[in-house]
């Protein structure tokens, strides 16, 4: 199993997850759920989970995959536990967008301190709502775009100023 985040709105979830074939089994805490995803064409997947199917839209940018379904949009880290976050020295204070979308939502203003994962600005794609979360605390230093504004997908939406040196991120 390998450990992952799952997110939906601003509620964070770490679960394991294994794969067999098209049949997943994820496990969070103590429960486990067990689910059938068989990918219809790009973009859309059937899941079949307790003998109900329904349609999934889905996308994947940035080391994440953001899943549609039921009215809910659910982001899912998928970088192993074990590969690590890069490590402070590398983060980047750019914000990107993780595909072309519309922006719907900014979260923020210029000059006010973030935590690691709040919500930043929130992108429309696909008929899903994906956000942008600051990837560590601090300062946001510029919004690069506004709302109703179409973003190419790796574009800089925002800036964050790391915190000095020794501080936690």
């Amino acid at each position: 199993m390998a450990e992952r985040t799952l997110r939906v709105g601003d509620a964070a979830v770490a679960c394991d997850a294994s794969r067999e074939g098209d049949t997943w089994t994820v496990r969070v805490g103590a429960r486990s759920y067990r689910f059938r995803c068989t990918r219809l064409e790009p973009g859309i997947a059937l899941v079949e989970c307790h003998d109900r199917a329904r349609l999934a839209h889905f996308a994947s940018a940035g080391g994440r995959v953001y899943l549609h379904l039921d009215g809910v949009t659910i982001e899912v880290d998928t970088a192993r536990a074990d590969e690590g976050a890069p490590a402070p020295s590398s983060l980047s204070g750019d914000l990107r967008a993780p595909m072309h979308g519309l922006v719907v939502k900014i979260h923020v203003q210029v000059g006010e301190t973030v935590r690691t994962g709040q919500p930043i600005m929130a992108l429309e794609a696909m008929k899903m709502e994906h956000v942008v979360r600051a990837p560590f605390s601090g300062v946001v230093q510029a919004v690069c775009a506004g709302v109703g504004d179409a973003v190419e997908g790796d574009a800089v939406v925002a800036r964050l100023e790391p915190p000095p040196e020794g501080e936690a991120r």
